[in-house]
Parts: C-alpha cells; sequence; structure tokens
C-alpha cells in the first residue's frame, strides 16, 4: 500500500521575487522586479565588474560567474 502526504505550507511573502526591498539612496521602499528607484533613479541592481550581469541587489556572488560582487564597490540594498 502506497502512502502520500502532502503539506501545504503558507505562503508568508518572503519567495524572492515578492520582497519588499528599500532603495539605499532614498529609503523608499520599491516593488518586486524594478532596476530603478522610482522615486530618486537610483540602480537597484548590483553589475558584476568582471563579466557585466545584473544580479539581484542582496546577492554576494555573480550568478553568472561567480565573482565576488562585494569587492566590486556596489552597495547592496536593504530589506524592509
Amino acid at each position: 500500500m502506497l502512502c502520500i502526504t502532502i503539506v501545504f505550507l503558507p505562503d508568508n511573502g518572503l519567495t524572492r521575487d515578492h520582497q519588499a526591498m528599500e532603495c539605499p539612496a532614498c529609503h523608499i521602499e520599491t516593488q518586486p522586479g524594478q532596476k530603478f528607484c522610482g522615486a530618486c533613479g537610483h540602480k537597484l541592481e548590483r553589475d558584476c565588474s568582471e563579466c557585466g550581469a545584473s544580479n539581484p541587489p542582496d546577492f554576494n556572488f555573480c550568478t553568472r560567474c561567480g565573482h565576488n560582487l562585494a569587492t566590486s564597490g556596489s552597495i547592496a540594498l536593504v530589506r524592509s
């Protein structure tokens, strides 16, 4: 006899695509998927200095080449 257990996890709103972020320049809350702050125009992505790929602002390493983004002088966004 086969027994299957299904577990439903509550949606706590903390998935990467739905996390509210705060602009590091003006501290206004930004919407998921924004590349620039709508209030001040500050760039909300981190470009890799090694390969040029855009990365989420809270990543420390490039998703394309693995380069350490913390050494490129970029500022990560703060979660609100």
